[in-house]
């Protein structure tokens, strides 16, 4: 069965009315250091998001066509030969403002959809990201778990978390 995951900043539910309350509803009251982190980040920009999932060894099929310096770029998240299926995230969308498929890779990133992602490959995103920009949450398409992911998370600590452990842990 497959199954969808999106992963959007922390600050991300912060800016909108009732975001942090949905996050919070799971279970998890988010520390006001934490608060002030996420409002203080920027959204990254496609571009950026791209090259830490680059470099976490990620791939994905992108439903969106990058355009850099004028040029479409044919494979953002290209999967390596021999790559273990937790290297793939799916199919990858990416949000922007506005919906549009043509996108830049300068324009800031509100969130990530990952449909069918490899065992781990959702965490190893996530844990990644959090590092790189600060808090993200990673929820569910069936809204069954969300998972706030603070910097200096593994992997296999937001496994953990995802998997029902105490959240206060870690």
């Amino acid at each position: 069965m497959s199954h969808t995951v999106h992963i959007n900043p922390l600050r991300w539910f912060t800016d909108g009315e009732g975001g942090l309350e949905f996050v919070e509803s799971f279970g998890t009251p988010v520390p006001a250091d934490l608060l002030e982190e996420a409002r203080a980040a920027s959204y990254p920009g496609v571009g950026d998001v791209l090259a830490v999932l680059r470099g976490e060894g990620l791939s994905a099929r992108c439903w969106f066509t990058l355009w850099v310096d004028g040029a479409e770029v044919p494979d953002p998240l290209p999967a390596r030969p021999g790559a273990a299926d937790g290297d793939h995230l799916g199919g990858f969308a990416v949000a922007v403002a506005g919906e549009r498929k043509r996108i830049g890779a300068d324009e800031p990133t509100s969130g990530l959809t990952f449909r069918a992602p490899g065992a781990g490959a959702a965490e190893r995103a996530v844990a990644a990201l959090a590092e790189a920009f600060g808090p993200q949450v990673m929820w569910a398409g069936d809204v069954g778990d969300v998972v706030v992911v603070p910097p200096g998370l593994t992997a296999a600590q937001v496994r953990e978390r995802r998997m029902g452990c105490d959240m206060a842990d870690s």
